[in-house]
């Protein structure tokens, strides 16, 4: 048995399959020789570092690839479901999530405060997008009928947490205060309305559309970038306004904000604050 050579070519990446076969030997014998030269320790560091060696390279082709991603999905899953019948692991796994995801967005949104990593994020997010949509992935490789009804899903599942007067679930408290005055003024508002348009999802949502008032669309938000919030406006208003040519669009937002989206509005969008919506509301309704 040549001792150097089999020590040498595990540092190198052979696995013991590998060793066994070139030194004719069994791989336990083969195993046991290693830990006694380089300690259990090292030879368990080597073997794991060997081992994701083989699994990158075979994953090189595609086919393999996908047959491993598949595999490792589906057993995932099936563990993950398994140890989810225990209710105290699937509390603290809920917990650990929720935990993990406020984590998660907290720092995105602390690292957005940094100009370039902002900018670069922005480039990033724009290059993706367009390869995805160009070469039909992702969510681009179903039909328009398929993203539709997932888009429509994540938009009744995402973070809606508050409850508005008529038992809605709305994102944040503008949401509710808006809602409130329309209710409290007896006007009949419908909340998220979908307007269907010639887009990637197939629609638009609108925060807030008012029977008494049918060509007013109204959007609420508490965003700390009004540049980029209202570059997205201005996008659905585009699809809004060549659907309903006489719409209106109100943006209502917080003190802090209101110059900023005043200065990047545009003809057709009124901004105003809580307190100027109200009254603006009033004088349309007694006049």
């Amino acid at each position: 048995m040549d001792v150097s050579r089999i020590l040498r070519e595990f540092e190198q990446g052979s696995a013991l399959k590998e060793l066994s076969k070139n030194n004719k030997l069994e791989e336990k014998v083969i195993k046991k020789v290693l830990i006694e030269k380089l300690g259990k320790e090292k030879y368990l560091k080597i073997s794991r570092s060997n081992g994701g060696k083989a699994v990158a390279k075979k994953l090189e082709d595609p086919r393999y690839r996908l047959e491993y991603v598949t595999k490792m999905r589906r057993n995932v899953r099936r563990s993950l479901s398994k140890l989810m019948e225990n209710p105290t692991f699937k509390d603290s796994w809920l917990k650990k999530a929720r935990k993990g995801s406020k984590a998660g967005v907290f720092k995105i949104r602390e690292r957005l405060e940094d100009q370039k990593f902002y900018q670069e994020w922005i480039n990033k997010c724009k290059t993706g997008g367009t390869k995805t949509y160009k070469r039909k992935l992702g969510f681009h490789s179903y039909s328009p009928k398929f993203r539709k009804k997932w888009s429509l899903l994540g938009l009744k599942n995402t973070g809606r947490k508050l409850i508005g007067p008529n038992g809605e679930r709305m994102y944040n408290y503008l949401e509710i205060v808006v809602a409130s005055i329309l209710d409290d003024l007896g006007l009949k508002y419908e909340y998220e309305k979908i307007i269907p348009v010639k887009n990637t999802n197939g629609f638009v949502s609108i925060d807030f559309t008012v029977k008494e008032i049918p060509n007013w669309i109204i959007e609420v938000t508490y965003w700390n970038k009004p540049e980029q919030k209202m570059k997205e406006l201005k996008r659905k208003w585009s699809f809004i306004k060549n659907k309903y040519p006489r719409a209106k669009m109100i943006v209502i937002t917080s003190n802090k904000y209101i110059k900023e989206y005043e200065k990047l509005s545009e003809r057709n969008i009124n901004v105003f604050t809580l307190i100027k919506f109200k009254e603006y509301l009033n004088s349309k309704l007694a006049g």
